[in-house]
Parts: C-alpha cells; structure tokens; sequence
C-alpha cells in the first residue's frame, strides 16, 4: 500500500520522526515534508521535502514561494496516486483543504488527524475544519472527548472516526535541567505544567495567587512549567509574578520539562 503523509511538524520536533518510524515498518510510506525538517537519509522510510516552510524572504515572495509549493505537491500526488492520503497538518487550512478537495480522483482515501478540533484560542464546540471532515475517510482523534465533540457539535459520522491515544515523543525543545526543585510535601503543592499559552489563563491563575491572605500563601507552593513560545504567547508572566511579589511561593519555568525535573515535581 502506498501511503503519503503531509506533515509540517518535523522542523521542530520529532514527532513526525518517530510516528513516520513506525508507520514506515507497515507500509510503503512517503513523508512530505518542510524544507527544513530534521528528516534525512538514516530512516526507513522514504521522504521529499516540498512542502512551505519558513522563508526569510518578503511577503511577495513568499506568496509566490508558497504557489509553487503548492503546484509541486499537486505534481506529486498526480504522478503518485497514493492508495493513501495522511493529512497532519496544514499551512493555510482554507487554501489546502481546497486542493486536496481537487485532488480527490488520483487519491485512493483520505485520512486525516484532528490534533485539535478546533483552534486553541477558539471557545465554541464547533469546528472550522468543516470541510476537511467532510473530505477524510478515516479522522484520528486522540481521546474520546474530541470524538463526542466531533460527533455531537459537529456532526461527524461516529463510523470515520477512530480514538488512538497520543503516543509520546521527544522534542528538540530547550529542556529545563535542575531547575524544578524536588517537591518535599511541606507545603501544597499547585502545579501547571504543559505548553503556555494565552488561552490557558496563566496570566488570571498568577493574579489571583496576589489576593490570597498572607496566611494561605505560607502554606502553598506553585510550579507553572512548560515551553512558551512567544510568537504565539508573549505574555511576560515572570514580570506579572515579580509585580505580586510572588517569587517566594511561584517558580516559573518556561521551557520544556526534562523528564527528571518531571518527576520531582510529583
């Protein structure tokens, strides 16, 4: 079975690296990919990098860089006819869904993740991503909360979906090392770890922490811990625990958790 696979993650983290691993020990697979993916030679599985990916170049011309990455993969999935067509990831959803939808009769079937049924930012249960449901033969949810949101709020036939759980990777991220202190239990521990990001409501968590009595803030200790990336959340959340005079009670971690320092925080 031949089996293409759309990913634009690979330039940053290795999750595509070891999915792809796998995948390619059951199939004939072919990963296409960014122009910058850490993908190379030393794995078992073939790849071509003509996907967008990031280009110090003007707006213009990257329009025009973006059009020609464009026509390259139409190219491709043309000449390829893939029994298999494994969507991860979109560059510009409303752009791509549409050629995908052009593309249809040279692709066997569709398959799509849903690693977020919706933009993280976006409150409301129903999903933009409409038409890619619409298209996919198959959409891989992670939990069983995304499948019912699906089948509910969007009304998503239970029969496409498929729940397979989030496998773990590691990221080539900065990982924190010695920085998390080992939780010794004297105090109540409040802990958020995970990806920061504005919608979380870090930035509401940290302000309420200033109106607790003086009482209550000797007997607690919180640990906020997690990559922030700033081009998606620019919040300076060390200058807002250096505003409450929190530091005392607040340790503030904004990179990824090595799994060591994981474990110390439980």
């Amino acid at each position: 079975m031949k089996v293409y696979m759309i990913d634009h993650f690979s330039s940053v983290n290795q999750y595509s690296v070891e999915l792809s691993e796998e995948l390619g020990k059951m199939t004939d697979l072919t990963v296409l990919t960014v122009n910058d993916s850490v993908i190379s030679d030393n794995h078992n599985f073939k790849y071509k990098k003509i996907l967008y990916g990031h280009y110090d170049k003007g707006s213009f011309e990257k329009k025009v860089i973006y059009l020609s990455k464009l026509i390259g993969l139409a190219i491709q999935i043309i000449k390829g006819r893939p029994d298999v067509l494994h969507i991860q990831t979109f560059f510009k959803y409303e752009v791509e869904v549409k050629l995908y939808q052009l593309l249809k009769p040279f692709v066997g079937k569709y398959i799509y993740t849903c690693h977020n049924v919706a933009p993280h930012e976006q409150k409301q249960k129903k999903s933009p991503y409409h038409k890619i449901f619409k298209l996919a033969n198959r959409i891989i949810v992670h939990n069983d909360v995304c499948k019912s949101i699906l089948v509910n709020d969007n009304e998503v036939p239970e029969e496409k979906i498929v729940v397979i759980p989030h496998g773990t990777y590691s990221m080539t991220a900065e990982k924190s090392v010695g920085i998390i202190k080992k939780n010794d239990h004297s105090k109540i521990e409040l802990l958020q770890f995970g990806l920061i990001r504005k919608y979380k409501g870090v930035n509401t968590f940290i302000e309420a922490l200033n109106y607790l009595p003086e009482s209550y803030k000797k007997k607690i200790h919180v640990t906020i811990a997690g990559k922030q990336d700033k081009k998606l959340d620019d919040t300076d959340y060390a200058g807002l625990i250096d505003k409450y005079n929190l530091n005392e009670i607040v340790t503030f971690c904004p990179v990824r958790i090595s799994d060591d320092d994981m474990v110390k925080m439980f």
